[in-house]
Order: C-alpha cells, then sequence, then structure tokens
C-alpha cells in the first residue's frame, strides 16, 4: 500500500519504521532538513518555530522515550538525555533502519483532503512550488504543539515584551527584568526556573496546579520507575467505581477479571516475601552508590539531587505535598485527575523568594501593570505564556473532520472512524506520566497492521470510542483543556497491545509468576510488547524485563499493600500520594524496616492502616 507519513519527528520515525516492517511503500514529507522534529535546531531559520531551548532535559526518562525496537542501554537504567543527545538518538533510530531513504525534507504539507476510490489527496510545498500526491493511507505525525494557545485576559492591553514558551530558547533577554510567567507546564517549569535565576523579580500566575512530580526519587531513581502497572491500576480502575472500558491482561469479563486480581494479589505477596528478605542482606542507599559518580539526570551523585539542580530536602518536599494537595482541592488525590508536571526544578526558588506565586488569576491589564483577582497590582516588563497550544487541524480539508478538534473522537486517539483506519493521527497522545514516542509506536503497529489488512476497526469502534473518552475525560476531569492527556500510558499501550495481538494472554502470563512480577510490580518496560506478536522479538525483549533493576516502588512493603488492595472493595484506599518528606525513607533498607501510615478512605470514615 502506498502511504504518506507527515513529519519525521519521534512519532513519524516510528510509524515510518512499522510500516516498513510490514512492506508497505512509504513516503514521509518534514519541512525541516532533518529528522527530530521539534527536537532538532537550526538557529538561523526555526526563530518562530515551536522548537525545544537550550538546556532542556528529558522530564521523563528513556525507559518509556526510547522504542522497544531500538533498545539502548540508557532505557534500562532509566537516564534522562539532554535534547542533543535524545536528537542524536532518533538520527540513530533513522540510520539503522534507512528511514531518511523515504523522507522528502524541505516539504510542507499544507492539505490533506479525499481522493477518489478511498484514496487521499495531499498537498504539498516545497522551494515555493505546489504539488499534489495521492495516497491509500495517510499518517499525520506532526503532533498537537503547532498553534501556541495565546489567550490570556487583556494581553492586548499589555505595553510590555510579551513572548511564548513555544519561542523560548534561553534567558537572556530576561535578565534583571520583572517577569510574570503565565500558566506552568512541564517545559514551563524549566522556563520559569531559568528566569527566575536571572530575573529582578518573577510571579508565576496559574489557574489551576498540576500535580508536581520531582524527576528524581530519594535522589537515585527516575520518577518513571514508579509508573508500575500494579500502581496504575490501582489509582484508576480498582479505586474508582467508574466502569473500566479498555480490553487488557487482565481480562474481558468477570470471571476472568476476578481469577486476575486472586492471583495478582498472590504473586504479589510471594513477590513481597521475596523482596523483603533480600532488603533485609542488602546495604543502604548511600553504599550501593558509594562508587556511582553520576545520577540518572548526569549529576554527581552526592549531595542528594531530587531535580536538575534542586537539592533533595525536606523543605522542598513539604512544599511538593502541600502543592499536590491542593492541585485536588484537599479532596485526595490518590486518583490523579490533573495532568502532571514531572519538573520541579523551579521548586528551590519559590522556596527562598524568587518565585512568587498567585494563583487567584488575572482580572485586567493596563499598560505594564496587571491587576490580579487577590487585589494586588504589580508591574512587569515581560510576560512569558507557558499556556500550551490551540488544537489545530488546519491542514485537513473541508471534506475532512475531526469532530470538536478533540482527538478523543477518534479510536485510539488516532483513527478515524470513517475512513477504516487509513487515515490516522500518530502522537496525539500524552500520559501522565509516560512518553508519547512509546504510545506512538503502538499506534503506528496498529496502523500498520490496518493497512495491510490484517486487522480492522472493531465492528463497535463508534460506541468503544464514547465508552473511552467518558472514561478518559472522567480521570482528567481537572485539566478539561487537555484532550490529548490520557490518565495510565501503561493502561493505554495494553488496549492497543490487546488487539494486535502483542499482548501475551492472562493465563500465559500468570503461569510464569517472575515474569508477571516483572509485568505487574516492576516499572513500566515496552519490550513487554515485543514478547509475543507482529515482529515480535522475544529473546531480546525476555532479556531486557528480566535484567532491569527494581524501581523505587518495588519495595517489600509497597508490594504487600498493592497486592492487598486488589481484594479490597473500591472504596478502601489511601487517600493521598505522599513524598517522603525523611531523606533516609528513600532508603530501601529503611523502606523495608520501618512500617508505612497510610490514611484509608472507607465510605465517610478516615481509617489508618499499616503497610
Amino acid at each position: 500500500m502506498k502511504v504518506c507519513v507527515i513529519g519525521s519527528g519521534p512519532s513519524g520515525l516510528t510509524t515510518i519504521k512499522q510500516l516498513l516492517d510490514e512492506g508497505h511503500d512509504v513516503t514521509c514529507f518534514d519541512k525541516n532538513e532533518h529528522v527530530g522534529g521539534i527536537w532538532y535546531r537550526n538557529n538561523k531559520t526555526d526563530i518562530d518555530q515551536m522548537k525545544v531551548y537550550d538546556k532542556m532535559m528529558l522530564t521523563i526518562s528513556m525507559g518509556l522515550m526510547g522504542y522497544s525496537d531500538f533498545i539502548v542501554p540508557e532505557m534500562s537504567q532509566r537516564k534522562y538525555f539532554t535534547r542533543e543527545r535524545y536528537l542524536k538518538y532518533l538520527t540513530a533510530y533513522a540510520e539503522k533502519f534507512h528511514l531518511t531513504d523515504h523522507i522528502r525534507f524541505g516539504c510542507e504539507v499544507v492539505e490533506v483532503r479525499r481522493a477518489p476510490v478511498e484514496r487521499f489527496k495531499v498537498v504539498v510545498m516545497a522551494n515555493g512550488k505546489r504539488s499534489e500526491h495521492e495516497f491509500d493511507a495517510v499518517a499525520v505525525c506532526a503532533g498537537p504543539f503547532q498553534k501556541p494557545q495565546t489567550k490570556v485576559t487583556d494581553l492586548d492591553k499589555f505595553t510590555g515584551d510579551v513572548s511564548h514558551s513555544s519561542r523560548y530558547r534561553n534567558a537572556e533577554r530576561f535578565r534583571g527584568k520583572r517577569v510574570l510567567v503565565v500558566g506552568l507546564a512541564e517545559s514551563g517549569a524549566d522556563v520559569l526556573r531559568q528566569i527566575s535565576d536571572v530575573a529582578s523579580e518573577c510571579v508565576l500566575t496559574v489557574r489551576s496546579r498540576s500535580f508536581l512530580l520531582p524527576r528524581l526519587f530519594g535522589g537515585r531513581h527516575s520518577s518513571d520507575e514508579g509508573d508500575i502497572r500494579a500502581h496504575n491500576y490501582e489509582q484508576w480502575v480498582r479505586a474508582t467505581d467508574v466502569p473500566f472500558p479498555i480490553k487488557g491482561l487482565f481480562g474481558d469479563n468477570p470471571l476472568s477479571r476476578a481469577a486476575f486480581r486472586v492471583s495478582a494479589a498472590a504473586t504479589g505477596f510471594a513477590t513481597a516475601a521475596a523482596l523483603k528478605v533480600r532488603e533485609m542482606f542488602e546495604p543502604s542507599a548511600d553504599e550501593q552508590d558509594r562508587d556511582v559518580p553520576f545520577d540518572k539526570m548526569g549529576q554527581p551523585t552526592f549531595p542528594r539531587q531530587m531535580d536538575h539542580d534542586a537539592e533533595l530536602r525536606p523543605e522542598y518536599m513539604r512544599f511538593i505535598n502541600e502543592w499536590n494537595r491542593k492541585s485536588h482541592h484537599d479532596k485526595g488525590n490518590w486518583t490523579v485527575k490533573i495532568i502532571l508536571c514531572k519538573n520541579a526544578t523551579w521548586v528551590p526558588n519559590a522556596v527562598n523568594g524568587k518565585i512568587t506565586i498567585d494563583d487567584s488569576g488575572i482580572e485586567r491589564m493596563e499598560g505594564n501593570r496587571v491587576h490580579f483577582k487577590d487585589g494586588q497590582v504589580k508591574t512587569f516588563d515581560a510576560i512569558v505564556m507557558c499556556t500550551g497550544f490551540e488544537r489545530d487541524f488546519s491542514l485537513l480539508g473541508p471534506d475532512i473532520e475531526v469532530k470538536d478538534n478533540n482527538v478523543r473522537n477518534l479510536y485510539k486517539h488516532a483513527f478515524h472512524p470513517d475512513h477504516k483506519g487509513r487515515l490516522a493521527f500518530i502522537g496525539f497522545v500524552r500520559p501522565f506520566a509516560g512518553g508519547i514516542p512509546a504510545c506512538s509506536e503502538m499506534q503506528a503497529r496498529y496502523f500498520a497492521q490496518l493497512c495491510s489488512d490484517k486487522l480492522s476497526l472493531p465492528a463497535d469502534v463508534r460506541d468503544r470510542i464514547r465508552a473511552e473518552k467518558a472514561w478518559e475525560e472522567k480521570f482528567t476531569e481537572l485539566s478539561p483543556n487537555c484532550t490529548e492527556s490520557i490518565p495510565s500510558q501503561s493502561i493505554f499501550q495494553d488496549g492497543i497491545a490487546h488487539e494486535i495481538g502483542a499482548l501475551p494472554s492472562i493465563w500465559k502470563i500468570l503461569s510464569n509468576p517472575r515474569l508477571f512480577a516483572r509485568y505487574w510490580f516492576y516499572p513500566a518496560n515496552h519490550a513487554f510488547y515485543r514478547l509475543v506478536g507482529p515482529h515480535a522479538q522475544p529473546e531480546v525483549a525476555l532479556h531486557e524485563l528480566m535484567t532491569e533493576p527494581r524501581g523505587q516502588l518495588t519495595i517489600s512493603g509497597l508490594t504487600a499493600m498493592f497486592s492487598a488492595l486488589m481484594l479490597m472493595p473500591h472504596k478502601v484506599h489511601p487517600v493521598d500520594h505522599v513524598f517522603p518528606v525523611d531523606l533516609n525513607a528513600a532508603s530501601p533498607k529503611r523502606a523495608a524496616t520501618e512500617p508505612t501510615q497510610l490514611r484509608v478512605l472507607d465510605g465517610d470514615r478516615d481509617v489508618a492502616v499499616t503497610a
């Protein structure tokens, strides 16, 4: 089949690869002169484009930012890459699989519309010339970060400097100035920290508080080492009464789900016992890391850091815990319902006073003065908007529509129900704690199978879209405008893997307790999806799964707690996620020997339990 891919960033590259694996004739158009999308920088030509900034570092480790068909050591090590190093990874991927042979650089797609006989016409501009091409299928991989969101009250009345974080490169232009930063997302956290380091005054204004997740736990684990399926299942499936619509490993009917819960609990208790024995004899965290020169972010191991250039201190962890309680209006954040900010590098400056926070909102602006709703009036030289992006599908012709410009009206955030899966939007999905590239790879594998006619969209695809949309909206209700967001990367990927045959059966996985423990109680590793199914690499995948070190939540106490909760009614669950303030709590030996007190909600009662 003749297939068009638009964009050669992380989503586009894996889409080309999965299509080539299926033997399709692939042409990719990219307006840049190199692969990488926003990760590729040309300081002469992309000043007015969305690009990563100078000192950008991944907010997710390579464990969830790499591809399952291009495993490098840093993936199991869960290390964070700089922008330069991640671009090198993408370039190496393209070179290894000869993807650039199928890419036409300097070609911007300006329109996609229908053509006769269920085909698509793609209109391209290159060197000032317009050309049209027909394809059997199209994958739009240009991503949702295209058109900056600039709707801020009275912004047109502000007479100072105004910019959007998408055009931010470094903080030099703000040195010695009074700066208002509007909004806080992951990149916004870096922008806020860098500007507050050099500005004479820096104020952050937010309408809501995203859930803060430092990139380092205890100074030694990456945050996504805490992304274990037992925790994901607990938050968004077991501990709620919301119907769960996504088919996955734990079965499609009440009997298989019940069997799964009992088997998972039994395996969990056995795993917890084994971990307990191990923890009793292993040295402390500091002793283990005595000869480890650098942490996961490439910083000196000691003193311990909780994020980039942010030392691990009790006062910073207290700030984060209080911020996270407020993110859910003090109603409990055990089931997180708001987007995460996986970047706490700015917290030290919030604690030491370099950053002032105003969450009352902007009432109006006049000249260079900003009036806040709490009555404060401040004067600024510059405003930087970290306000995200508008949903923009303007490249679609008048005969193609994404309903309400909302990707939740597509199947798996990707497949248009009117086009038999031949029109796909790859990478328009943003997990709370996970990487877009890994999700894109799974979407692309599904797309390649659809193009090969080995699969077709479910007959009840519109019903499934409605059900999954309702489920996602419930668990992102505190971030209603972030329609690309999904609560759990693992649940999302499991759902697609189930449909393409890349998910081992429940009975097969339960028959191998060691493998099941790795799947359920260890950090999410998408090598799991290469054990079986199309283009599986079982030996490589199994080695990657069985040799990865355990993560921050894979300790005896928490493993036992998650196992016990599997057998509880949904109303019984912890109320809040709380990061340890005691810096010694990150030590495996300490965690193994001291009990954890939890507040548990049983109906309207708070019950104290010990794990």
